[in-house]
């Protein structure tokens, strides 16, 4: 990951009120990717927050690391993927991830990309963090010691970006009282990620919800795990198994299996072979399918159809 210094990054990007100009390519015999150990020694320009933006070329790998501080991450183009607390983040242009403190990440860009991968990063302090939880995200069951990610493209937040260049150009310009500017910003920022959570997770919103049900219901015959629907939807595993518990009050695999299991007892009605039935909900091997049915009616499938 390149990390530029404050006077690095003001000759690199410049960056006006109205319009964003990034350089497509850092110069020649600038691009030293940072070891772990330095960039774990990384600290924040302003006591609780500052930003900056930062280039891979295609290709590139960052191997493991942590901060001291909170990193929320602003894709301007996609293409990088993000590895952290077992799982992969596959970012596109506009979404956001959230890497909390202390949590080591590494990231790796996809060769195929024609130009560098670009990205903003608003750093917050643990005290920051601490504030903005109580305040923001506490009531909306966020865990911002959790990785979250969000997507924002073609939806009501495209605008967010915004927030995030602002942070960077107040940080490279340093103006008179910068930092209480950026304090500013960020707060305002994360109002626009926990209305945009809200909008993904709300009552008044359960359009996430209703497509990955629907997508369950399609595919109920084959195999269906939480990373594939994950990378389906462009939101991480946490935020559908929040979802799911939020809303179900189940996990999302104990949904999957429930699904399952309520459409093997319609079929089992229409008299089709027990391991035709089974393969058709989507379990793999009838001794599976017999004991999970069992274990949630009581009975085994052979003696419903009896009572059926």
């Amino acid at each position: 990951m390149k990390k530029h210094s404050l006077q690095e990054q003001a000759s690199k990007v410049q960056i006006s009120e109205q319009q964003e100009s990034v350089p497509s390519r850092p110069a020649a015999g600038e691009h030293a990717i940072p070891s772990p150990a330095v960039l774990q020694k990384l600290e924040l320009s302003a006591r609780f927050a500052d930003g900056c933006y930062e280039t891979n070329l295609p290709g590139e790998a960052v191997s493991p690391h942590s901060h001291s501080f909170h990193e929320v991450v602003y894709a301007i183009s996609g293409g990088t993927d993000f590895q952290m607390a077992g799982e992969r983040y596959h970012l596109l242009q506009g979404d956001i991830l959230s890497v909390p403190t202390g949590v080591i990440h590494s990231l790796s860009v996809s060769e195929a990309l024609p130009e560098p991968a670009r990205r903003y990063s608003l750093r917050l302090s643990p005290e920051f963090i601490q504030l903005i939880s109580s305040l923001f995200f506490n009531d909306l069951g966020l865990d911002l010691e959790q990785p979250f990610l969000l997507h924002t493209t073609g939806t009501a937040w495209e605008h967010i970006g915004d927030y995030f260049r602002r942070c960077v150009q107040e940080t490279e310009q340093r103006h008179f009282r910068w930092e209480a500017v950026v304090f500013g910003i960020a707060t305002e920022l994360s109002v626009q990620i926990a209305r945009c959570w809200q909008g993904n997770l709300g009552e008044d919103t359960p359009e996430l919800l209703d497509r990955i049900m629907s997508h369950v219901e399609v595919h109920l015959a084959e195999k269906i795990t939480l990373p594939d629907v994950a990378a389906r939807f462009w939101v991480s595993q946490s935020t559908i198994s929040q979802l799911f518990r939020r809303k179900m009050g189940i996990s999302f695999y104990r949904y999957v299996t429930l699904r399952r299991l309520t459409e093997a007892k319609a079929l089992i009605k229409t008299g089709i072979p027990m391991d035709q039935v089974s393969i058709a909900v989507g379990f793999q091997d009838y001794s599976t399918f017999y004991r999970a049915f069992k274990a949630e009616f009581g009975i085994s499938p052979a003696q419903y159809r009896k009572m059926h």
